[in-house]
């Protein structure tokens, strides 16, 4: 760091030597991993004037001994070492970029303050994109409330087919015939039931809150009940 010359301004307490060198060491951290987008400026308040004591990165052109800027020294001065952190205001630099700033005060054990940790982000080609964006994500409101809903195919499958295969047994007991036996029709419905009850089982089971769990009618009771008439019939 470097500072006025030497023998204007008091010289630093090894507290205060060790605030610094750790803030420098958290501004190289935040420099290298936010990258050219950010910089972090190191202030000393013993001259604030030429307060600027160490600076990583380059977006305000700045160099070292260059002076506070007047939101900081506003602040500390209306509110002394009670000064709160200021976190996220605007900024720019003499060229015209647009800026987001931080100021975090440097302070002693005692609770003075001795400087500012600050760091700069650069929001210009952010907010040319958020320009560009903005028509394309825009969306007009429709005339009338309208809601649309897109089933998955399993959805639609088990919103067909559950009540079918639900009903099935009382279809085909109304498809009976006086023998006992079913008629054709009523032997299409049962294959088809039983189709879908094949596909059902193979694809994935589906989160949808309208699935409707099929009452268990399967082939074998079908074919139990059709052998169990057909033989009471013979026997009459």
């Amino acid at each position: 760091m470097s500072a006025a010359p030497s023998g204007s301004l008091p010289p630093l307490t090894d507290e205060e030597r060790a605030i610094f060198a750790n803030a420098v060491r958290q501004a190289r951290m935040l420099q290298r991993t936010l990258g050219p987008l950010c910089e972090v400026a190191i202030h000393d308040f013993r001259d604030l004037d030429h307060s600027l004591v160490h600076l990583e990165g380059s977006l305000t052109g700045r160099k070292l001994g260059a002076p506070i800027t007047n939101i900081v020294v506003k602040a500390w001065r209306q509110q002394g070492d009670a000064v709160a952190d200021l976190v996220g205001y605007p900024s720019s630099t003499p060229g015209g970029k647009s800026l987001k700033s931080s100021t975090s005060f440097l302070r002693r054990a005692d609770g003075r303050v001795i400087g500012a940790f600050c760091m700069n982000v650069d929001l210009s080609d952010l907010l040319h994109f958020q320009a560009v964006l903005h028509p394309l994500l825009h969306v007009d409101p429709l005339e009338r409330d309208v809601s649309e809903t897109f089933a998955t195919p399993m959805a639609m499958l088990q919103t067909i087919s559950a009540p079918m295969t639900a009903n099935s047994s009382a279809m085909l007991r109304s498809c009976r015939l006086r023998s006992g036996r079913y008629s054709t029709s009523a032997r299409h419905t049962m294959a088809s039931a039983s189709a879908l009850r094949s596909i059902r089982r193979k694809l994935p089971s589906s989160p949808s809150p309208h699935r409707i769990m099929p009452r268990q009618t399967g082939r074998m009771t079908n074919r139990y009940r059709l052998r169990k008439q057909s033989s009471s019939v013979h026997a009459r």
